[in-house]
């Protein structure tokens, strides 16, 4: 007997769960429309030509241009949101912010 795992629950399971900024907004959707159009075209004995082969491979493109975005801008929308932490006299979560930036710069650059 097979038990079926969602993609997160096996991402969980391998590795560790690495969050990326902006998903929600820009990935999500995409991953779902990929993903549909993924198992339709397996269904179709993994098609090599077609429609759905055509729709695979349009929105996995779509899918890793909009993952690709919140990976390059993901520095500046946390340097964003540190500045409005600063901005709101939030000390705690300022400092906070901070370490935590450095720590990704660093593990970025490396």
């Amino acid at each position: 007997m097979k038990i079926s795992h969602t993609g997160h629950e096996r991402a969980k399971a391998n590795k560790k769960f690495i969050k990326v900024l902006g998903w929600n907004e820009r990935c999500l959707e995409l991953h779902m429309v990929a993903r549909d159009s993924f198992l339709k075209c397996k269904e179709n004995f993994k098609c090599r030509y077609g429609i759905h082969y055509e729709k695979m491979k349009k929105s996995r493109t779509n899918f890793k241009k909009a993952l690709k975005f919140c990976k390059e801008t993901e520095i500046k929308i946390k340097k964003e949101k540190l500045l409005k932490s600063y901005a709101k006299n939030n000390k705690s979560d300022f400092c906070k912010d901070i370490k935590t930036l450095k720590k990704q710069i660093k593990k970025y650059l490396m």
